[in-house]
């Protein structure tokens, strides 16, 4: 018996995993009207392109050591905040 594969199916496949601590304090959003990735802030909901290799997550980062609405400890590669692995976040109002 064959299987046809849909390409929605090999889409699924192809996603990949968000890895940066970043997404912790920012929304996907989905492509605008240029087609590329959006974010938002979850403090201030300023909106950010986000997306494929010219739009990753550095301006992410750099967004957050500036926003006034969070308060969070500097994230960093794979750093842990707590032995059991869960970060504080705080938004002021």
């Amino acid at each position: 018996m064959e299987t046809s594969e849909t390409a929605e199916d090999i889409k699924k496949k192809k996603t990949k995993a968000t890895t940066s601590d970043v997404w912790r304090y920012f929304t996907k959003l989905g492509p605008g009207d240029d087609g590329i990735d959006r974010a938002q802030c979850d403090g201030c909901k300023q909106k950010f392109k986000a997306g494929g290799k010219q739009y990753g997550t550095s301006s992410l980062k750099r967004h957050l050591d500036r926003c006034v609405k969070i308060d969070f400890e500097d994230i960093g590669e794979g750093e842990d905040v707590n032995p059991q692995g869960v970060r504080q976040v705080s938004y002021n109002s």
